[in-house]
């Protein structure tokens, strides 16, 4: 595993669609893609704490950051789900807490994407870093509380 890593909307999709018990997921917007992956984490919702946080001004989209149908998915899944979606204004970075995974990213705007060597790195992959932070509490003693959204 690298820890420097391209962070792109598929390999977003499935960090996401693999999900079994706990998903946190901060961007400035959410594309098609992502939204659908999501979704499936919705379906499975009496077994997954979720958390969405977006930033739900129109610049986030206007830039490129996702996409407006990406977004209204996102929009129709939560509520027909009955989950409940966040917003941050301004917000421009991505992390992603997928179990006990945590992925961190910077999260580039399709109006620049062109200009970007997708093989770049743009995000850090902390991996099961909350995992070994719990098992270094329970060394010392302590109880690290758990971090359900």
């Amino acid at each position: 595993m690298s820890t420097f890593i391209a962070v792109d909307d598929q390999l977003l999709a499935e960090r996401i669609s693999s999900v079994s018990h706990r998903i946190v997921f901060v961007a400035p917007a959410v594309s098609k893609e992502v939204a659908t992956a999501l979704g499936g984490c919705f379906r499975k919702a009496d077994r997954v704490s979720i958390t969405l946080v977006l930033d739900p001004d129109e610049d986030a989209h206007r830039l490129g950051y996702g996409d407006r149908e990406g977004l209204q998915e996102l929009q129709k899944l939560a509520q027909d789900n009955h989950i409940g979606l966040r917003s941050h204004p301004g917000l421009r970075i991505g992390l992603l807490l997928a179990d006990d995974e945590v992925l961190i990213w910077s999260p580039t705007p399709k109006a620049v994407e062109h200009q970007r060597d997708k093989q770049q790195p743009n995000g850090i992959d902390l991996g099961g870093v909350v995992e070994r932070l719990r098992r270094a509490a329970r060394k010392r003693g302590n109880r690290m509380p758990d971090l359900h959204a």
